[in-house]
């Protein structure tokens, strides 16, 4: 039974194996959200009026890796996690970046600026899940404890 203090689910305290391996474990799902957006966005460029092939098929194979490496975290194999976390949180970060970019200085400060606050509260989730996990894989490194890839 876990008996861990969790936090809504998205923060995990880490103090024994089970917790990190529950903590590293549920890093695997801001993977799949980014698995799913890469996905997304294939589908849209696909379907497009001024689709682009070879993007649409870069978006379609690291989607396609994406979410196997989320269902393989989601397995028990940690030690691609940190790798994957740096990218969801850097993917994040220029998504974020891209949103203000284009909706304050090319728009102005309009409504679009409620609606971009708003869309960032899953990618503000999914990174606390993400550096959570981050948390339980170095328990599970600084304790010698064999993970795989």
């Amino acid at each position: 039974m876990q008996n861990f203090k969790n936090i809504f689910g998205y923060w995990i305290s880490v103090f024994d194996k089970e917790s990190a391996e529950t903590s590293a474990r549920m890093a695997g799902l801001p993977v799949l959200i980014l698995g799913i957006n890469a996905g997304v966005f294939a589908c849209i460029n696909i379907l497009g009026a001024t689709s682009t092939k070879p993007t649409a098929i870069a978006s379609m194979l690291i989607s396609i890796i994406l979410i196997i490496f989320a269902f393989r975290i989601r397995s028990a194999r940690y030690a691609s996690l940190p790798y994957l976390s740096a990218l969801f949180l850097l993917f994040t970060i220029y998504n974020m970046g891209n949103d203000v970019y284009f909706y304050l200085y090319t728009s102005g400060f309009q409504l679009e600026t409620v609606a971009i606050i708003i869309g960032w509260i899953v990618p503000v989730f999914a990174s606390a899940l993400s550096i959570s996990g981050l948390r339980g894989w170095h328990w599970l490194k600084h304790n010698n404890i064999r993970m795989l890839f």
